[in-house]
């Protein structure tokens, strides 16, 4: 049983790594989405007219006729993507040395893979409105929809609103193109069949692939948050678990907040056992990286000896106090998680 919980941890604490790599690399690449990193490659003034194209265009025949057959062709539309890859390789293999890079194999490898980003920008979806704020492909493909805002701003304007707004769809979408990076541009890298690609399926609810990026979504929520002086709020609730100790309070929060962030659908018990598992031990291992952060550290400093009288609750009963140890029953944890005896 000793060495079945070790494997255990050791599986969570590679994947927890993985995680970070993957959070470290998105963030990397949303800090470049800025008017100087990018070009606008289409936009609507170039779509036909007439059945006529610019012939300099060639270059972008299929991003060109994309745009006309999906956008909302009574609004404006943008296909960007990054430029001056080889500046932007340097960038990054500063940032992340050949030894600790999990993704990219080579500068040319990096260039097929990120010079493949387009982001096009328009209205709305153009077959369900309203759906969503954005997806992405395997492909490269970001889609995002911004409203009358791409009417409205110039692109300048609409390149740093999508920054400043869109960070959990980069994110997320970030997270499947990695993995798409990884698997060669396999589309189908999770079990589950087409269903795992239906949201409204099971097979979507335990896509390991979808799990990793919600949780790498919420780790990136809970990471950018800050917490005023004198506020009390989730995270500074989630922190108060760690300074007692009660690290099933902790996970319990996290995934209520931050996770599933108070959708039933993404509670614990709705994943299968094997993906509680998993879910729990990230967020374990997650909770022990928050412990030892600067961040946590310089909140300690300045809280009272006894905890807030407000302090956050989630589950029934009292909280029993946690150690963090290198190794935890899973069984037991589980047990105390769903509210189980």
């Amino acid at each position: 049983m000793k060495l079945i919980m070790e494997n255990w941890r050791k599986f969570a604490v590679n994947e927890r790594k993985t995680d970070k790599n993957y959070l470290q690399i998105v963030n990397f690449l949303t800090s470049k989405f800025t008017p100087a990193n990018l070009e606008v490659i289409v936009n609507m003034d170039m779509v036909a007219k007439d059945g006529f194209y610019w012939y300099e265009l060639v270059d972008n025949w299929d991003e060109l006729g994309e745009i006309e057959s999906t956008a909302n062709i009574a609004h404006n539309a943008y296909v960007l993507k990054f430029k001056d890859l080889k500046n932007l390789w340097k960038e990054y293999r500063k940032a992340f040395p050949q030894e600790e890079d999990i993704i990219f194999k080579s500068e040319k490898h990096f260039e097929k893979w990120v010079g493949q980003i387009k982001i096009y920008i328009t209205y709305s979806h153009p077959e369900d409105p309203g759906c969503c704020a954005g997806d992405m492909g395997s492909d490269g493909k970001m889609r995002l929809y911004i409203g009358d805002k791409v009417d409205k701003l110039s692109i300048n304007e609409i390149v740093k609103y999508i920054q400043n707004t869109f960070r959990t769809v980069f994110v997320h979408e970030g997270t499947h193109y990695l993995n798409a990076i990884r698997a060669s541009g396999e589309w189908r890298r999770s079990a589950g069949g087409p269903r795992q690609f239906d949201s409204k399926t099971q097979e979507y609810v335990d896509s390991t692939e979808e799990i990793q990026a919600k949780l790498i979504e919420a780790f990136d929520e809970f990471y950018g948050q800050k917490i005023k002086k004198g506020e009390w709020g989730w995270k500074s609730s989630l922190f108060n678990n760690l300074k007692d100790n009660e690290v099933r309070e902790f996970i319990k929060g996290f995934i209520q907040e931050y996770y599933s962030e108070f959708n039933p659908r993404w509670k614990l018990e709705n994943h299968s056992k094997t993906n509680q598992k998993r879910l729990v031990k990230r967020i374990f291992e997650f909770a022990k990286e928050v412990k030892e952060s600067d961040e946590f550290k310089q909140w300690l400093k300045i809280q009272p000896k006894t905890s807030p009288e407000k302090k956050r609750r989630f589950n029934r009963g009292s909280a029993k106090p946690d150690v963090l140890p290198d190794t935890v029953i899973l069984d037991e944890l589980l047990k105390d998680l769903r509210g189980k005896p």
